[in-house]
């Protein structure tokens, strides 16, 4: 078939299903920068630990005199445009200590082990509400909660390894320097990726900056999933999908399947099922709800459409 159409369209290349990406560098160092003294400590530090340029190019954004860009637009520009297998999105105020490239080539080993679906690991996140894994060094003192690695639902963005094939990006109705590395894993997390926090040292100067800009991203990225969960159901071409938590949507849309599927004699198995898994006493509560409700909904669509004529018999004739 393929020499059939290379016949044809020898403009037409056929693609590889498992193709092997090659990366330029091992590692892409990417950091929004504010203030070069610091990034220059970082990139000093970074050398000393094993990243050298010819296995690690070092990438970054100068926001020194002006913001170029946000945290959210500079994430997608480094994820983007950057060459390496492994992409470092880590903050200007960072020194390595005594973890190097070979600490970071072992963790990556290890997850590539018991994980091969991860996508970003870090050194600092939270497992679940109330509990985090930590391993980071602040000026006043080291953070260790020894158990590593953690699968986390976030990771902190003072360090955070994103694997180039996972094809990560952040939200880009998004904004600011808050919460877009837990954007990133939410996202990652959403298309079926995990994230780690791994036992991976360095100096982290900075406390972070909670400020009134924090809390206004907080609330737009709740409002933005409250949105989605709100929709309820999903409307597609040939079904009806619910991904809410509430078991009356869930159970409506269940109903709406058992019915379209009775027209597809292929799907008379799985038909069966979605039948069990609704119950019998669901379904007769839907199939009445269902007779109840059906003339006033063929009365408002009739109503719609004699309006809709009406609308257009006044255009025309204006």
């Amino acid at each position: 078939m393929s020499e059939q159409l290379k016949s044809k369209f020898d403009f037409a290349r056929e693609m590889p299903v498992a193709s092997q990406t090659r990366y330029s560098h091992r590692y892409s160092i990417c950091t929004l920068v504010t203030r070069p003294a610091e990034y220059e400590k970082m990139v000093d530090s970074f050398v000393r630990g094993g990243f050298s340029p010819d296995l690690c190019e070092y990438l970054f954004i100068d926001n020194s005199k002006g913001n170029k860009a946000d945290a959210y637009e500079a994430c997608n520009v480094f994820l983007g445009g950057a060459h390496g297998e492994y992409v470092i999105l880590c903050h200007q105020d960072v020194v390595l200590l005594k973890d190097g490239i070979q600490k970071l080539d072992e963790c990556i080993r290890e997850l590539d082990r018991i994980d091969p679906a991860w996508a970003v690991l870090g050194n600092a996140g939270g497992e679940k509400l109330n509990r985090m894994a930590i391993h980071i060094t602040h000026p006043d003192g080291e953070l260790n909660t020894h158990r590593f690695p953690a699968k986390v639902q976030s990771l902190d963005g003072n360090f955070m390894v994103v694997k180039s094939s996972a094809n990560l990006c952040v939200s880009h109705d998004l904004s600011g320097f808050h919460l877009y590395d837990i954007d990133l894993c939410q996202i990652a997390r959403f298309i079926g990726r995990t994230c780690w926090v791994v036992d991976f040292n360095l100096l982290h100067k900075g406390p972070g900056n909670i400020d009134d800009g924090f809390y206004e991203v907080c609330a737009r990225m709740e409002e933005k999933r409250r949105k989605f969960c709100a929709e309820g159901f999903v409307q597609t071409t040939c079904t009806v999908l619910s991904f809410s938590d509430s078991w009356l949507k869930r159970s409506r849309a269940l109903y709406i399947r058992i019915n379209r599927s009775k027209k597809t004699p292929s799907a008379a198995v799985q038909n069966k099922k979605m039948r069990e898994t609704l119950g019998g006493w669901a379904y007769a509560f839907f199939w009445s709800l269902d007779k109840v409700s059906r003339p006033f909904q063929n009365l408002a669509r009739s109503t719609k459409k004699r309006i809709a004529r009406f609308k257009n018999r006044s255009t025309t004739t204006t």
